[in-house]
């Protein structure tokens, strides 16, 4: 117990084809956890910031895998351009969530 608040112990697990030893285990687990957040960053951006995917703009499965697929081909393209075009230019962006402004215009 920390004071008045119960320690929370969270447990999670990875499949891996690696032979784990005490010698690369913790190894292993940062990379799990660096995949994790890079994923979690990348999807939570699309969901988000750009794109607002959690809406379906269809109700067949194609069509949904086809528009996350161009959400993510979308990502893609603003990343390197933030990347290579801001940076280049010291140029500080400030990302701003406009979609419920554009939903609104609809």
């Amino acid at each position: 117990m920390l004071g008045d608040k119960e320690e929370k112990v969270t447990e999670y697990a990875w499949i891996t084809s690696l032979k784990i030893t005490k010698g690369n285990a913790k190894k292993i687990v940062r990379a799990g956890r660096n995949r994790w957040k890079i994923e979690n960053q990348g999807f939570n951006r699309q969901k988000h910031w750009q794109g607002n995917i959690e809406h379906a703009c269809s109700f067949q499965e194609q069509a949904q895998k086809n528009h996350y697929l161009m959400e993510r081909i979308a990502d893609f393209i603003k990343q390197l351009y933030e990347y290579f075009y801001l940076k280049k230019n010291e140029i500080k962006k400030l990302q701003k969530n406009i979609f419920p402004k554009w939903q609104a215009l609809k």
